[in-house]
C-alpha cells in the first residue's frame, strides 16, 4: 500500500538524519529533518490524521514525566528508580 511506501521513505530520511548527525553535517541535518517533517506530513494525509493532534497528544503524554538527562538521552524517574 501507499502508506507502506511513505514508512520506507521515512526510514529513509530517518537514515539520512543518522548519518548527518554522525558527521555533525548541519546542511544534511537541516534538510534531513525537513524531509521527514514533509514524508510525516504525506504520511497523515494518508491515514487521514492531522499532524498538529499527533504532535499534541504525543506532548500531553510526555509534558509532567520526570527524569534525568544521562549521556543526553531523558530516563523516565520510574526506570531511574529499576537501577
Amino acid at each position: 500500500p501507499v502508506t507502506i511506501k511513505q514508512m520506507v521513505k521515512l526510514m529513509e530520511e530517518i537514515g539520512e538524519l543518522a548519518n548527518g548527525l554522525n558527521k555533525s553535517n548541519d546542511k544534511v541535518i537541516v534538510d534531513s529533518v525537513g524531509d521527514v517533517f514533509v514524508v510525516l506530513t504525506n504520511l497523515c494525509q494518508q491515514l487521514n490524521i492531522n499532524l498538529t493532534n499527533c504532535v499534541e497528544a504525543a506532548y500531553e503524554e510526555i509534558k509532567d514525566r520526570k527524569g534525568r538527562l544521562v549521556n543526553g538521552i531523558l530516563v523516565k524517574e520510574q526506570d531511574l528508580k529499576k537501577e
